[in-house]
């Protein structure tokens, strides 16, 4: 889902502050979904002629028609903050630039996103693991 695994262990082990294992992990998140973002134009080009070639519907356009209805409700800001959720950093990114969605807004959006998500999660699985310590 969002690249967190090493977050649970990190804080259990009880040697990684969570404000430290949310920067690491946001900057990893966001990094790679910039690198997506950044180079899935080309790509998604290259896969749907591809597609076309054989005469099939790209995956990729049938992940975006999945989240049509996400943008089309809540736009950036819902493709951002729920689309990080449901499909991930990497393909939320691959989908907004599938849908034409303009790039800056689109990252800045999606950056709130890992950045709530993170928090959220990291603090929850905080909460989570003092209540079993006791």
């Amino acid at each position: 889902m969002l690249g967190l695994p090493s977050v649970p262990y990190a804080i259990a082990v009880g040697e990684v502050h969570p404000w430290i294992a949310i920067t690491l992990t946001s900057l990893g998140m966001i990094g790679g979904m910039t690198l997506v973002a950044m180079g899935s134009a080309w790509l998604a080009g290259w896969l749907s002629s591809r597609a076309a070639a054989k005469g099939r519907q790209s995956k990729l356009t049938s992940l975006a028609e999945r989240a049509q209805p996400i943008v089309s409700k809540f736009g950036l800001p819902g493709l951002g903050l729920i689309g990080i959720f449901v499909f991930g950093t990497s393909s939320s990114a691959l989908i907004g630039t599938i849908l034409g969605l303009p790039r800056r807004p689109l990252l800045v959006w999606l950056s709130i996103g890992v950045l709530f998500w993170s928090t959220f999660i990291t603090y929850g699985l905080t909460a989570l693991i003092s209540v079993f310590r006791g």
